[in-house]
């Protein structure tokens, strides 16, 4: 996908985005809960190394990335009743 970096986009992206409904906020939370469930899983089976260091991170990023499709894709506040 490639589109223009307007100044419209980077708000879109870099603003706050508290969840608009409930069932925005209860996707986040059960999205949150399932990371925490396989970081608890993974993490402790690997040994202290590089390795173990990058699957951390990319867990954090990868659940940074799914919260920004919830937040950054819900209905704005005025499309809700």
């Amino acid at each position: 996908m490639t589109f223009d970096i307007d100044d419209a986009e980077i708000d879109r992206v870099m603003d706050l985005h508290c969840p608009v409904t409930d069932e925005v906020g209860a996707r986040m939370d059960t999205v949150r809960a399932a990371y925490k469930e396989l970081a608890r899983c993974v993490l402790p089976q690997l040994p202290t190394s590089p390795e173990k260091s990058l699957a951390w991170t990319n867990l954090r990023q990868s659940l940074m990335f799914s919260i920004a499709a919830l937040a950054c894709n819900q209905p704005t506040p005025e499309d809700t009743p």
